[in-house]
């Protein structure tokens, strides 16, 4: 009888014990699904145009609230604590803004600004959920590692795309008087994505405990997919990716960065001009030249600007309304165009005319408070995976910034929406887990 006592016993702790391992697994597989419809959300937005098509914008914008929707169910299962992050603070401003400006009549165009308000709120659900899920190094180590399988395929398919098909997106799709690669429209806003997505692969083959085969990997990825930006022929995208690299050495510079980090920087920097004289030399240059010769799309962007300043001064305070840049800018502009004027070609000028001082004070304070958290954890020695991923979301922001200031990549929705994970990327406050953490975790469970 003690002997079948025992055996009973030993199968109602072995049923209990799977059961509760069942209970454990399900959440944790919750999460994972979050995180990875986090990446299938920016993976939507750049394969369908950018998501700048009605029906590719509706199906944006749902798969956003479907995934706020997806993360309060695992909230709810797994019994998380919701994270303040002082990057709220600046969104909330923002949020402020524009709904003042529909209540108060402040806006040029009341449905311009309430269909913009649904695409920010879109990104408002992104970095709420983006913010909630980068806690911990497992978290942004299998989100770097997306980004960057990511960026690598789709830098693939640009190339192919380029090479093989005679102005059709997709090998389907025709496109009339545009400069398309990759699945965008404007060469510029491929450029624009690309450099948010290239420093992944190039920062994290720098990392001290990865192993030669996988740091050649992560180091051919990232000179293909930043070879890729010059390909495109985007002026402002080279500019832009310029400035990462030079803001790279520096930050390297800072850190006292090993001599393993510097060499593969150095070695990753050869490898792209190599691969650029072999692949694009003459075209690349052809460009630069032409920007001499004929540089009507500069003149544009700055007669722009320069219209855009007697808008600022007519509404200071809160703008003009959200997304009535185009309804308003006709009344003001100077010279004669034949096309439609669909953004301000600066995203910082857009904002200013936009939504006036307050507002620009909030994109001002969200931006102080991603670089100041960021480089607080990027100070002492060594690359590890916090700090590379950190690193490597900084350079990706910071490149699309110096690009904003020439075109409008932050008015793309995929585009904008990759920014904004970045940026929570950036300022997250991760967990280390280091093995040893993980396996006295484990014997403290058991």
């Amino acid at each position: 009888m003690s002997g079948q006592a025992q055996i009973m016993s030993a199968e109602v702790v072995a049923a209990v014990r799977a059961r509760s391992a069942a209970a454990i697994a399900a959440p944790g597989a919750l999460r994972y699904f979050v995180l990875y419809g986090l990446g299938g959300v920016l993976v939507y937005g750049v394969i369908t145009f950018g998501a700048v098509e009605p029906w590719s914008l509706f199906g944006f914008q749902a798969m956003a609230a479907g995934l706020l929707v997806l993360w309060t169910a695992q909230q709810l299962a797994t019994g998380a604590k919701f994270v303040l992050s002082p990057l709220y603070l600046p969104v909330a401003l923002f949020a402020a803004i524009a709904g003042a400006q529909l209540v108060l009549h402040r806006t040029a165009y009341a449905y311009m600004t309430r269909t913009a308000s649904l695409t920010y709120l879109a990104y408002a659900m992104i970095l709420v959920v983006a913010v909630q899920m980068l806690r911990s190094e497992e978290d942004v180590k299998r989100l770097a590692g997306f980004l960057t399988v990511f960026g690598f395929l789709i830098a693939i398919f640009a190339v192919i795309q380029d090479l093989t098909s005679k102005g059709e997106i997709y090998w389907l799709v025709p496109v009339r008087g545009g400069f398309i690669f990759g699945p965008y429209v404007n060469h510029n806003h491929y450029a624009g994505i690309m450099e948010m997505l290239a420093p992944f692969p190039l920062v994290l083959s720098m990392m001290e405990e990865l192993t030669p085969p996988k740091r050649v990997l992560l180091a051919f990825a990232g000179v293909f997919m930043a070879g890729t930006i010059f390909l495109s022929l985007s002026r402002g995208g080279m500019t832009a990716f310029g400035f990462e690299v030079v803001f790279l050495a520096g930050v390297l510079w800072w850190k006292n960065a090993s001599r393993r980090s510097a060499a593969i920087f150095a070695t990753a920097c050869l490898l792209i001009l190599m691969f650029l004289l072999w692949l694009g030399g003459k075209r690349l240059v052809e460009r630069f030249v032409s920007f001499k010769t004929d540089n009507a799309s500069y003149h544009t962007r700055v007669q722009i600007a320069r219209d855009s300043v007697p808008m600022i001064k007519a509404h200071p305070l809160m703008g003009w309304g959200l997304g009535t840049f185009t309804t308003v800018y006709p009344k003001y502009r100077t010279f004669y165009a034949d096309v439609f004027i669909n953004a301000a070609h600066n995203d910082y000028v857009q904002a200013l005319t936009e939504t006036g001082a307050l507002g620009f004070a909030a994109v001002l304070g969200f931006l102080a408070l991603v670089y100041g958290r960021a480089f607080r954890k990027l100070r002492g020695p060594g690359l590890d995976l916090t700090q590379a991923a950190t690193l490597a979301a900084l350079l990706g922001v910071t490149g699309i910034l110096a690009h904003s200031f020439v075109d409008f990549n932050l008015q793309i929705p995929a585009n904008a929406a990759m920014f904004y994970v970045l940026a929570a990327m950036a300022a997250a406050s991760f967990q280390a887990t280091s093995r040893r953490r993980r396996r006295r975790s484990h014997r403290e469970a058991a």
